[in-house]
């Protein structure tokens, strides 16, 4: 479909049972009607091949849709969600060659020689090089520009490295299993060099890393060995080696790369050994007990407060719960480790996890605003959706099981806190099911068909004997019922399900958004300058305090609050709310916020202590952000009255 097409059907969808005519929609869309009758054709086509909706003509009324409201919401979303152009292919691999002759090979540049090389205007090469410039920043690496030379970088070493690592999250989501990926940057028989000594390594250990630290540390080698040859060595501080080198950690990165240096031709100074071992000392292992014994005293206050603090915020005493403590106990001490280093942490799952649990990341967040202002570190946003994995996985784990007599087993490569919670979750969800243990791919082949009934993977399993059913570690309501449904066709059961989906008005959001916290057409370059504006108007209208405006800002800075659908939820430290509001921004064009646009920007101020209208409220709007229908009635309304009428 072209533009006018996809307008068209945009048209359509949102006047829901009413007949347009032909020369209705000619106005709407500024062409004649020849072309309106001309583009149902292809609207025809275009729907029997990617929808359930058909296209209805009526003489002397015109056109309509004819579809479910389900259907309608999804037809609408896809408007939104379509497949990457091959535009947008080709910036994504724009980008990452730029950032290849750039980070990973140390050239200078012209945008002269980058625009001949790509075949593109300087202007886009300059819109590219302002992306990676900002990219960079946060690794603190600088782009300076020489007289003749062109574009160089610039930046301490280490954080060279790290910035090289965090490429796949700047040019896409990155996927699970990542190492296709960096066959961009390094050869493949390379890449199975390092997974194949780190492999050796976890065979023989007697808790071994989790897959994903494994495909972590091996990008981490050949960054190195990638930066050595080209005369670039890490430099750590004397006191800090020696306190490195007495680390069980440093005896195992020694024995991995001592087991690469002739593949490579190279030899691996003291310096580099070590840094590779603040890598193995960050890493996640695969089962907290046996790593019970090696817990840092240090840490344990700061884990005690947290869930002490989740506890009271969330109505619920996770203190309870011993496999809960140890887990944090486990991930915090790695998180120290790597802050202390300033190791980089990724997270593959850290938008799905802000989208499908908003309230319990929202308020280990703010818990982690509150540590990092007391004890100066900069626990990012990546460690609190892990975080948010360990105190889910309590969650269900606190709550009422049933019994069970299939049997299946869970492979899980994202760690202790993804692979507990789907645990959790699936023991609780379903009567009939046992899980008999979490393992790593290479541990599958331990079972046979008599051992388990099915596998449930998080990622692919290939020429697997044993039937396998492949769900994310987040276990979303439509894979439940895939699980049931699968359950049902192994044992030849026909059980009826129960599962509905609550519909209905947002009584919580009607409840706390006020008439006059409403703001129309904001035209502002910034998403800070949104916060300013609504917090300021929660402060004339004697909501909240002044205070509350700089603490909602300090809040952003630490984790975009964009939560997806077009919709951002900023908000500041509850200490500072006199009376629970809503403040609503509607923009007048979409704004780029963290990873993606926003339209529509909720500012959150419920006071402490009314656990059930935030946790409501946040239920509520992870519904409106599924409903993009409802979204863009909202944007188009001009008074307040409206607006909060439509919800």
């Amino acid at each position: 479909m072209n533009d006018r097409q996809k307008a068209m059907l945009k048209i359509l969808l949102e006047s829901h049972s009413d007949y347009l005519s032909s020369q209705q929609i000619a106005d709407m869309l500024d062409c004649s009607e020849k072309s309106v009758r001309n583009d149902s054709k292809i609207l025809d086509q275009w729907l029997n091949e990617h929808s359930n909706a058909t296209l209805s003509r009526k003489p002397n009324s015109g056109f309509r849709l004819e579809v479910t409201e389900v259907n309608r919401n999804l037809l609408f979303s896809s408007l939104y969600n379509v497949q990457p152009s091959s535009d947008i292919v080709a910036e994504i691999d724009r980008l990452a060659r730029i950032l290849e002759l750039l980070l990973v090979e140390k050239k200078s540049l012209t945008l002269q020689k980058l625009s001949e090389l790509f075949y593109v205007n300087k202007a886009i090469i300059k819109k590219d090089i302002e992306k990676i410039e900002a990219f960079l920043e946060d690794s603190n690496i600088h782009l300076t520009t020489k007289r003749k030379l062109g574009i160089e970088l610039v930046g301490p070493e280490q954080n060279w490295r790290l910035a090289i690592s965090k490429i796949p999250a700047f040019l896409e989501n990155p996927p699970l299993d990542r190492m296709d990926f960096w066959e961009r940057f390094f050869e493949k028989q390379d890449i199975n060099a390092v997974k194949h000594s780190l492999e050796l390594i976890n065979q023989n250990s007697a808790n071994p890393y989790t897959d994903e630290t494994l495909q972590s540390l091996t990008v981490h080698i050949l960054i190195s060995i990638k930066r050595l040859k080209l005369g670039n060595s890490i430099q750590l501080l004397e006191g800090e080696v020696t306190q490195i080198k007495e680390k069980k950690e440093y005896a195992i990165a020694k024995d991995v790369l001592k087991r690469v240096e002739h593949h490579f031709a190279i030899s691996f100074p003291l310096n580099e050994i070590a840094y590779i071992a603040l890598h193995f000392m960050g890493g996640r292992v695969q089962n907290a007990i046996h790593g019970k014994n090696d817990i840092d005293s240090s840490v344990t206050l700061m884990t005690l407060k947290l869930v002490s603090k989740i506890s009271t915020m969330m109505h619920i005493d996770f203190l309870q719960d011993d496999e809960l403590k140890l887990g944090l106990h486990i991930h915090i001490q790695s998180t120290m480790s790597r802050i202390k280093h300033g190791l980089s942490v990724t997270n593959p799952l850290l938008d799905q996890i802000k989208r499908m649990y908003p309230y319990l990341f929202d308020t280990i967040m703010n818990e982690l605003v509150q540590i990092n202002k007391e004890r100066d570190l900069k626990i990012p946003e990546e460690e609190a959706a892990y975080l948010t994995l360990h105190f889910q996985a309590s969650l269900e784990r606190l709550q009422k099981r049933n019994g069970s007599n299939k049997r299946a087993i869970i492979v899980c490569p994202m760690g202790i806190g993804a692979s507990h919670l789907l645990r959790t979750k699936l023991e609780r969800k379903f009567h009939s099911l046992e899980i008999v243990d979490s393992v790593s791919i290479k541990s599958v082949n331990q079972y046979s068909p008599a051992a388990i009934d099915f596998i449930i993977s998080t990622v692919p399993i290939a020429n697997a004997v044993i039937p396998v059913i492949e769900v994310t570690p987040l276990l979303s309501s439509v894979e439940q019922i895939m699980i049931q449904t699968f359950i049902e066709e192994l044992t030849h059961q026909s059980e009826p399900g129960s599962h509905h989906q609550l519909e209905g008005r947002f009584l919580y959001l009607q409840e706390v958004v006020k008439a006059e916290l409403i703001l129309f057409d904001l035209d502002f370059s910034h998403p800070y300058e949104i916060i300013e504006a609504l917090a300021k108007r929660l402060a004339e209208q004697g909501y909240v305090s002044k205070a509350y405006i700089e603490s909602a800002i300090i809040r952003e800075q630490h984790s975009s609050t964009n939560i997806g659908g077009g919709i951002a939820i900023p908000h500041g430290d509850p200490t500072y709310i006199k009376k629970s509001a809503i403040a609503v921004g509607v923009l007048k064009r979409p704004l780029l916020w963290g990873k993606e646009y926003v339209s529509l920007v909720l500012t959150l101020a419920t006071k402490p202590g009314e656990y059930t209208m935030s946790k409501e409220l946040f239920n509520e709007i992870g519904q409106l952000c599924d409903n993009p229908l409802l979204i863009n009635t909202l944007i188009k309304q001009k008074t307040p009255e409206d607006f909060i009428n439509n919800l």
